[in-house]
């Protein structure tokens, strides 16, 4: 038997998430998905054995690149208010740049196809998120807020502007939006 082509699964992984921002989640067929990728619809079923069994590794996939973008080795090397922003900035360039993605994980999100193994790995995001703002606060560089609330202002923050950026083309001025975003943010929760 001939090894699966990497090739011909990402194919088939953006062509679901293609679809999926066309029709929604609901209205996927494998068909449809075969014929997107460009692939015969007997050989999809060599990738993947169902619909849900599609969904769930599409979304996995997404969830550890969403991850790995947004979290990345190099916050660990910095001063706790530059890895924040560093943080800040790679989520802001995730949601910017990763929109069709983004919705995809959220109509999985929203539905019955993901399992608990499925929902465990977004909390693994989260754990490493809460652990690094419960490093801000035992530092006494953040205030002593719940750890929730503080997610909450950055992500609504960042989600809210980067709606306003995709209307700014000039890349300057954006950048420049992005730099006082930071420093409001940092200045509502540091002490």
């Amino acid at each position: 038997m001939k090894p699966k082509s990497k090739d011909k699964e990402e194919r088939i992984k953006q062509a679901l998430i293609d679809i999926v921002n066309e029709k929604g989640l609901s209205g996927v067929k494998m068909s449809e998905v075969a014929k997107k990728a460009e692939i015969a619809q007997g050989t999809i079923y060599i990738y993947f054995k169902t619909k849900t069994t599609l969904i769930k590794a599409t979304y996995m996939s997404h969830k550890k690149i969403a991850n790995s973008s947004i979290i990345s080795n190099e916050l660990e090397e910095m001063t706790f208010d530059e890895a924040l922003q560093k943080l800040g900035e790679n989520y802001c360039n995730y949601l910017l740049f990763n929109k069709k993605e983004l919705n995809f994980m959220q109509q999985c999100a929203d539905s019955d196809f993901l399992d608990s193994a499925s929902i465990e790995s977004s909390t693994e995001f989260m754990d490493n998120i809460t652990t690094f703002f419960q490093k801000g606060i035992d530092t006494k560089l953040l205030k002593d807020n719940p750890i929730p609330l503080i997610i909450g202002i950055f992500v609504g923050f960042s989600k809210e502007l980067i709606q306003i950026l995709s209307y700014i083309v000039d890349d300057e001025k954006a950048r420049k939006i992005l730099e006082n975003a930071f420093e409001m943010c940092w200045n509502a929760v540091r002490r």
